[in-house]
């Protein structure tokens, strides 16, 4: 999540859904357009307009100032808004922590490619003189084959 988006978001009391804190999803840009002052096209304001977020579309159209928007909310979404804004940041900061966690116990084990290279190098000539004698066995059984045969 993008720290521009989530401002922008929080902003328009929006920040608990996540196409809203989402960098380049449709209502994210949506609002990054109405935050700076630019004017939304009609599928924009088509789109708002089929959202569930009262006023924003409203809002959207210059109906109603942001004053107006933000006091026509209830008690109760702001209420939603304030407990899922909270769960967003627990998530997040354990989203975080699980990734700190993950980066300091990945540096402790070495990777098997970091082997040296003439291992790998004697391996394949080995490899590789088994198989030539194997073929080389299959070729004069093959040659006995055909001459006791030819006898």
């Amino acid at each position: 999540m993008s720290s521009s988006t989530y401002i922008v978001a929080e902003h328009y009391c929006v920040s608990h859904i996540p196409a809203a804190t989402s960098l380049g999803s449709r209502l994210s840009n949506l609002l990054v357009r109405m935050h700076q002052g630019h004017s939304l096209t009609e599928y924009g304001l088509d789109f708002l307009r089929r959202q569930d977020l009262p006023g924003l579309y409203r809002l959207a159209c210059g109906e109603i100032t942001h004053e107006a928007y933000i006091a026509e909310f209830d008690g109760e979404y702001l209420a939603r808004h304030e407990a899922a804004k909270a769960a967003l940041q627990a998530k997040e900061s354990e989203r975080q922590a699980r990734e700190a966690h993950y980066s300091t116990r990945r540096a402790k084990y070495r990777s098997p490619k970091a082997a040296p290279k003439m291992d790998w190098e004697a391996e394949r000539k080995l490899r590789r003189a088994r198989e030539q004698e194997a073929t080389e066995a299959v070729n004069a059984d093959l040659k006995l084959t055909r001459f006791s045969r030819a006898c």
